[in-house]
């Protein structure tokens, strides 16, 4: 099985052209990037413009989230994201650990359900506001 770990984007960004590892600085994007790459076998980023990001690809900054988004949008969006990763990981048995606000996760995970049985979503930050999320990642081993 593979272990994927999607990050949702941050809105705290440094200006001009980064990789996307080094483009989000907020605190919440860095603990959940450090819980993911420990964590994961592969590591995602998941943009509100660009929908899924690698890593060292290079992006410059921008001002747009998926929650000012109309829902049409947004489900697009999920579907879009969800197209990549069956392109990406068909043949795998995935579990997908999301590691974002629930206006990222439930755009993906409804898109992800046709998927069927070889691919599970973990959403262990769901339900928690920013500073609880930041306490869990925080503890966790």
């Amino acid at each position: 099985m593979l272990t994927l770990g999607l990050v949702g984007c941050g809105k705290t960004k440094r200006a001009g052209r980064w990789s996307a590892r080094d483009l989000y600085i907020g605190p919440l994007f860095r603990s959940s990037l450090r819980y993911a790459e420990s964590h994961c076998d592969v590591v995602l980023i998941l943009s509100a413009l660009h929908g899924l990001v690698e890593l060292h690809q290079e992006l410059e900054d921008y001002d747009s989230a998926l929650t000012q988004a109309s829902r049409p949008d947004r489900e697009r969006w999920g579907e879009s994201v969800a197209a990549e990763l069956l392109r990406r990981y068909d043949h795998e048995t995935l579990s997908v650990t999301f590691l974002a606000g629930q206006g990222y996760i439930d755009p993906v995970v409804h898109a992800m359900s046709w998927q069927g049985p070889h691919w599970t979503a973990i959403t262990p930050l769901a339900g928690l506001g920013v500073g609880q999320r930041l306490a869990w990642l925080r503890r966790a081993p």
